[in-house]
Parts: C-alpha cells; sequence; structure tokens
C-alpha cells in the first residue's frame, strides 16, 4: 500500500509540475503580444489632425505629423532608427491611373523629427526603420502621410456599387480590412481604388529594389 500511496503521490505532484509550466509558458508567450498592441493605438482616420481627404495627388502632409504621430502612439524620432531597416514598394491606383507618393512623408524637418515610415523620393519605396523592433500596417502609412484611408475611402474617393478599393499584396487580393496588412521588407503593395475593368492588368505582383537598398 505504501509503494502505491508513493507512486499517486509522485504521479499527481508531477502532472501540477507540467501544469505550472504550461502556465508560465502561455503567460510569456503573450506578454509581448500584448506589450505590442499596447504601444500604438488605431484612431479612425478621420479624426487625425491635418488629415486628406481631397482629390489625388495628395502632398507629404507635416505640418499636423507631430499630432498624427502623438495620436498613433508612435515615437517622432530625432534620427532613423537602426533596430529594423525595410522597404516595401506601394503603388496607388485611382481610376486606373497611378498616383506619386511624394517624397518627405514623415519627415518634418523644420521641427527636427522623422517618423518610423518615411520616404525619400518618388519611387513608392517605403522607409521602415524604427528605434526598437516592431511591426507596421498599412493604414499607418497613410496616417503618417495624412491620407484618409478606410475600407470605405481613399482621400475623397468612396466606394460604392461601381467602385471597390482593393489592395493586392505580390499580386493576390488581401481579402481583409485594406488598414491591416502588415508591412514587410521587399513586399509589392499595390492599393486599387475605381471599377472592376480599370484594375491595372495585370496586377503589379513584384518590385525590384535598386542597388543600395
Amino acid at each position: 500500500m505504501w509503494g502505491l500511496s508513493n507512486k499517486k503521490v509522485l504521479l499527481w505532484g508531477g502532472l501540477l509540475v507540467v501544469l505550472i509550466f504550461i502556465i508560465l509558458l502561455s503567460s510569456h508567450a503573450f506578454t509581448p503580444k500584448t506589450a505590442v498592441q499596447l504601444s500604438s493605438k488605431n484612431p479612425a482616420p478621420a479624426t487625425l489632425a491635418g488629415i486628406q481627404n481631397s482629390a489625388a495627388p495628395w502632398p507629404a502632409e507635416v505640418e499636423h505629423l507631430s499630432e498624427r504621430l502623438d495620436a498613433m502612439g508612435l515615437p517622432k524620432l530625432k534620427n532613423v532608427g537602426t533596430a529594423l531597416h525595410i522597404h516595401p514598394h506601394v503603388d496607388i491606383f485611382i481610376d486606373g491611373q497611378p498616383v506619386t507618393i511624394p517624397p518627405g512623408v514623415g519627415i518634418n524637418m523644420a521641427d527636427g523629427f522623422i517618423a518610423a515610415i518615411h520616404t525619400y523620393d518618388t519611387s513608392g519605396v517605403l522607409h521602415i526603420q524604427p528605434a526598437t523592433v516592431r511591426t507596421f500596417t498599412l493604414g499607418q502609412f497613410f496616417d503618417t502621410w495624412g491620407v484618409d484611408f478606410t475600407s470605405k475611402r481613399i482621400g475623397i474617393y468612396q466606394t460604392d456599387s461601381n467602385k471597390t478599393l482593393k489592395v493586392f499584396l505580390n499580386g493576390k487580393q488581401y481579402p481583409g480590412d485594406p488598414q491591416q496588412p502588415i508591412l514587410k521588407d521587399s513586399e509589392e503593395i499595390v492599393v486599387a481604388y475605381g471599377t472592376e475593368q480599370e484594375l491595372p492588368n495585370p496586377i503589379p505582383s513584384e518590385y525590384i529594389l535598386p542597388p543600395g537598398y
């Protein structure tokens, strides 16, 4: 009997240790995700200062950039971050016509700060250089730029029974909210507003970065 009791004690003790380990492991695994979620906010674009709901093309709106970054929970950097440096490429089409992304998105030279997401030229290449490793979404790029961008509109252009707003990642349509795709290195992103006939044909599926990136 004593031997059987010992076996039961050891069995229950072992199960208890495993249970505690699983609880601790689960708690540790979810902590980083929670921290990332708390580090930024997702305000409605229409509520952001200086947001442009006008016709394309859209300039780099930097006068209210500081206020938008504060509302988004994103930092204003004195220098570009070194924790990460990736380059997604974005093509925008409105009613079948390409729209240029301007240089200087996310860069306020007058006040001496730069956003983690920014542009240097008209190539459509985004530079993502945060001070700490984290992810950014397509919606955060448009919010940084200062262009109204939701599932229903881009700038002044609203979806209806005839015209839609679609996002393609490396040539494949993104099925969810257009604001949500995570920006990834060397990814080709297409944002297209218009009728089905006005979609670019073929949909751009890749972008070769120039030497030096």
